[in-house]
């Protein structure tokens, strides 16, 4: 890796690690032409009042439910220069009409209920267009003037006069009741009477679009080529933005397009620099650019038009990688995988965690120990080979107030020194040591291969229970967990579950759990037992009361590598298949939600013993691609309904029109239903359910399926109706219908 390509790498992390340390999750997804995009230059981004998304490419306009792309054959403007760009357009306008500016400026309206634009006369050259508050609409043009259009009289009135009429419109938008025009020589102030006034920016500045944020009065202007400018108050007196004390924004950035987001933050995007998020509450600046090792990165550095959705998704359109877009509840926790770190480090394969002093440590499988500073972008791996680490293989890692200790694989204990060097204890030589436990006075419990030890730093091995001199059947033990009054509970790798009583030093097998153990949790007489294939169980060591909870339960696996509290009357459990969240009333369980990938995990599959909780309530768990961290308080869910609705209708596989109390024949009574929920994020975590009244009895429950199949319908009349739930499965209520009879032979 060349110096430059390192910089760039360690800028990317510090901001991904900077925004998930704000708990600013920002992880772009994407859709491109493998998803049916019909081509990956998006220049315009519109959305319908029914909630369909539009999107105009250099080839074709594309109109998209979540599901499937229909497509126009239409073809954009797509110049990009550094003072000035020439791009296609799709609007729609108060009425939901559909409008379009196609190649050669041309102006295309969409027909109602139709699938065909008309094109307007006498037109061309149009670069854009805008309805205004009053519902006249302005036509911008390159240097061909510009116009507005009465909507009640049909009038179209060239506003410049001849002498202006030069300049090119690149964007239009209300400001009161004004609208404002960015040309190629500063703004245009026009009024409702279309008179018309200048207003000096920035000489020898071509300015690109507008956004507004309400909640601080402020202005925002882009420009080609010298960045962004902004006007508090209503005087439109402009200024350039270059940031804030300890976030800055350069000032020549080639901007296409700017947003105010819901949120109230502004998104900014540019050709060749990426995009750019500012929050001025915060006095923070994001930045973000494409890296292909990054799987959440933006996809492309020219980023050509924004969209904020109904339900609060960002679009970026992108000049050659499609669409990027943000769902700020969609990735609900933080990751690091070795596509993010530099290529010396390692973070997959994880076996252990712990964090102490703002730095966490990975014990690895044959890889060493790496330490992370997640605030202060610091990585350091410890090897066999550039230390005196005993072992690549850290099953285990332990922190107390002092020290930091490390668990090896048949290379026994070390405690770090001086940051950079391992001590060694003869006494633990050739240990297999799976989990490390604080004892009491300072000393340590060693779950090994050969029996529970306990450890004094200065003394050495204190005790042993093994299988020789105790009630335990095998030596190998997992885990332990600290119960009540001296207590410890044992875990055994295969051999069940066992107390011992410190005090006395009696050790009791507990016959009624027999499983294969991986973790121990225990709060207010319940222990709750993670087990390898069997689940997971709760042991009241009151009333010895055991419940036992599967994946016929709702478990997302039988393994449940570690257990974690989270916050009130919650547990997290890490499993081969994602992260587990169970609601807990004492012993049973009341409430299961699992988490996969799609939710930002490392992968789905985790790791035995790689699990953490630090002493802020964070928690970490680590698996085969990396690790994964999160405060469980502070878990965000989407709560935006998706609008539910029928996109297709056919009648013997026949498309037919959806027309509302269309009576059909008695020979046409096998029909098809197709639709979809429009919440873009996740489409194909999307549920369905659907009924049809006077013949199916219930809702039925169709999963992710989003068609309905009917087959000889006797005659009756009949109302189709059918909602959808978003990907975190909050359900819009409100169904779309259609009602429709079937009429008897002979009617």
């Amino acid at each position: 890796m060349n110096r430059l390509s390192l910089l760039v790498l360690l800028f990317l992390i510090s901001q991904l690690l900077q925004s998930q340390n704000d708990n600013v999750q920002v992880a772009f997804n994407e859709l491109t032409v493998e998803q049916g995009l019909s081509q990956n230059s998006v220049v315009s981004i519109a959305q319908d009042q029914t909630g369909f998304m539009w999107f105009a490419t250099q080839d074709g306009l594309n109109k998209y439910d979540g599901k499937q792309f229909t497509h126009f054959q239409f073809q954009f403007e797509d110049v990009t220069r550094s003072t000035y760009s020439k791009l296609g357009k799709v609007y729609v306008d108060s009425q939901d009409v559909i409008w379009i500016i196609a190649n050669s400026g041309l102006l295309h309206k969409k027909k109602p209920d139709s699938k065909t634009f008309d094109s307007v006369e006498n037109l061309d050259q149009v670069s854009t267009i805008f309805q205004a508050s009053n519902n006249n609409y302005y036509i911008g043009t390159y240097a061909s003037g510009l116009y507005s259009f009465s909507r009640i009289s049909k009038d179209t009135v060239q506003i410049l006069k001849a002498a202006d009429k030069h300049m090119t419109t690149f964007d239009l938008f209300q400001y009161n009741d004004k609208v404002l025009a960015a040309t190629s020589n500063g703004i245009i102030e026009i009024s409702p009477d279309n008179s018309y006034r200048f207003v000096n920016v920035h000489d020898n500045t071509n300015f690109s679009a507008f956004a507004q944020s309400t909640e601080s009065n402020r202005l925002f202007l882009g420009s080609y080529g010298k960045g962004l400018f902004v006007s508090e108050g209503s005087d439109l007196d402009f200024s350039t933005f270059k940031g804030f004390p300890n976030a800055s924004l350069p000032d020549h950035l080639i901007i296409q397009d700017v947003l105010v987001d819901s949120t109230g933050k502004l998104w900014v995007a540019t050709y060749g620099d990426g995009a750019y998020l500012i929050d001025f509450k915060k006095e923070s600046i994001q930045h973000f650019i494409a890296n292909k090792t990054n799987p959440y990165a933006l996809h492309y550095n020219d980023v050509l038009s924004l969209y904020e959705d109904f339900t609060g998704i960002v679009w970026l359109g992108t000049d050659g990688s499609g669409l990027s877009y943000y769902d700020k509840d969609l990735v609900k926790f933080n990751v690091l995988t070795n596509k993010q770190v530099p290529n010396n480090i390692s973070v997959d394969f994880v076996r252990a965690i712990v964090e102490k002093d703002g730095k966490v440590w990975l014990g690895t499988s044959n890889k060493g120990l790496t330490s992370i500073g997640l605030k202060a972008n610091f990585y350091k791996m410890f090897t066999i080979s550039n230390s005196n680490l005993a072992s690549d293989r850290v099953m285990s890692l332990h922190a107390n107030a002092d020290d930091l200790w490390v668990g090896h694989q048949n290379s026994g204990l070390q405690k770090l020194v001086n940051n950079n060097a391992f001590k060694s204890f003869e006494a633990t030589k050739g240990m297999s040591i799976w989990k490390i436990y604080q004892a009491q006075n300072e000393m340590l419990w060693l779950c090994t291969l050969n029996g529970l030890v306990l450890f004094d730093e200065n003394k050495g091995v204190l005790k042993t229970y093994n299988s020789e001199n105790s009630a335990l059947v095998s030596d190998a033990i997992r885990t332990v967990e600290a119960g009540e009054n001296n207590q410890l509970w044992i875990g055994t790798e295969s051999d069940g579950l066992y107390l011992l009583n410190t005090n006395t030093e009696s050790l009791t097998n507990i016959a009624t759990i027999q499983d294969r153990i991986k973790s121990l949790y225990y709060n207010e007489d319940v222990l709750w037992i993670g087990t390898n294939g069997n689940g997971l169980k709760s042991f009241n060591s009151k009333t010895k009361t055991i419940h036992h909870f599967t994946t016929e339960n709702g478990l997302a696996n039988n393994v449940v590598y570690g257990i974690l509290p989270g916050n009130k009357n919650n547990l997290w459990l890490s499993s081969n298949k994602g992260l587990t969240r169970i609601r807990i009333n004492n012993d049973v369980i009341t409430e299961i939600e699992n988490f996969s990938n799609y939710d930002g995990l490392q992968t789905n599959e985790f790791n035995t013993g790689a699990y953490h909780k630090d002493n802020n309530g964070i928690l970490y768990f680590g698996g085969l691609e990396g690790l994964n961290w999160f405060n469980p308080n502070q878990l965000s869910y989407n709560s935006d309904k998706p609008k539910t609705v029928i996109t297709g209708f056919n009648v013997f596989a026949k498309p037919h029109p959806i027309v509302q109390n269309h009576a059909f024949s008695a020979n046409q009574n096998t029909m098809t239903f197709t639709f979809s929920g429009l919440h873009y994020s996740q489409p194909d975590r999307n549920q369905y359910k659907y009924q049809l009244v006077n013949h199916d009895p219930d809702w039925i429950s169709a999963g992710n399926n989003n068609s309905a199949h009917y087959t000889n319908l006797p005659p009756d009349d009949y109302t189709f109706k059918v909602i959808s739930s978003n990907y975190d499965g909050v359900w819009n209520e409100e169904p779309a219908t259609y009602t429709f009879t079937i009429k008897n032979l002979g009617i």
